[in-house]
């Protein structure tokens, strides 16, 4: 007997690269009858799924104004940009 009823699997697609930003498409499945093997995806069910970007920034420069934190009066200033 397993202690493992269900085998969640995510599958996570790349969609666009940009200088910044990469774009991705999160998806979700489940092995509702698990075995010591994985299965493929068109085997799974289907569960959910999310779209989202993750952006690179410059940590020198956390409101983006071109003056490094360190020398900025403002560095958290949301009009800078």
């Amino acid at each position: 007997m397993t202690s493992c009823q269900f085998k969640y699997y995510r599958h996570f697609n790349i969609l666009r690269t940009s200088t910044n930003r990469l774009y991705y498409v999160f998806a979700a499945y489940i092995d509702e009858d698990p075995g010591d093997t994985d299965k493929a995806i068109a085997d799974l069910k289907y569960v959910t799924n999310y779209n989202g970007f993750l952006e690179v920034f410059d940590y020198h420069d956390i409101d983006g104004d071109g003056k490094e934190n360190k020398d900025d009066a403002y560095p958290y200033d949301p009009l800078a940009q």
